[in-house]
């Protein structure tokens, strides 16, 4: 009787679901400083990054996020959804000095519905 996944198959799948815990291991909580987000309002926060590190946070402000994008990708660095309501953002390696991204959040809390527009200032060292 044949199993039916290849051994070789469960090797690869293994491998994939370690490598991807070790990454998400390796980003710490980004130490944002600076306005939070409120749904309906531009804001503005930010915080320093090691060259080459990659760092997580939310940004949401105590309600319910319905959806979230990059609307400005950072010049020096990547930034990728992980969920609705928070981020992983990678310093490119090498560079030192400020960078910087812009998420749009449309959610609701209990003061209403709206749109954020948050930037986020970086200053990598």
């Amino acid at each position: 009787m044949k199993p039916s996944t290849p051994f070789s198959a469960l090797i690869a799948l293994t491998a994939v679901a370690t490598l991807a815990a070790v990454s998400a291991a390796q980003a710490v909580e980004c130490n944002v400083r600076g306005n939070r987000a409120v749904f309906g309002v531009a804001m503005n926060a930010g915080f320093n990054i090691k060259s080459g590190t990659a760092c997580t946070s939310g940004y949401t402000a105590g309600g319910m996020v319905q959806n979230a994008k990059v609307s400005q990708q950072p010049q020096h660095g990547s930034v990728r959804l992980l969920n609705n309501s928070s981020f992983e953002y990678r310093s490119q390696p090498g560079y030192t000095g400020p960078d910087a991204f812009v998420i749009e959040a449309t959610g609701s809390d209990t003061r209403g519905t709206g749109t954020s527009t948050v930037t986020y200032n970086v200053t990598v060292r």
